[in-house]
């Protein structure tokens, strides 16, 4: 789930007025404790991936077996 970056400021706003602990904090916003400490190295919002695209190893038998198979169900 994607949280707005005022969303994530206001939290920590609120950790640090009420002096809570990142426990406290996860389970009074109902968020992953996981999450608050990643925002916490980076709180902005990520818009790229850096992972680079994959290609199927096996498009090209894929393809020749459905062309020749082409009565078969997608389970068989």
């Amino acid at each position: 789930m994607v949280y707005s970056l005022d969303f994530r400021k206001y939290i920590f706003l609120v950790k640090e007025k009420e002096k809570l602990a990142f426990q406290e904090g996860s389970y009074g916003f109902s968020i992953p404790i996981r999450m608050l400490f990643r925002w916490q190295q980076c709180i902005e919002l990520k818009t790229k991936c850096n992972k680079r695209a994959t290609k199927n190893r096996y498009e090209s038998v894929l393809v020749k077996y459905v062309k020749e198979n082409l009565d078969s169900y997608q389970y068989e």
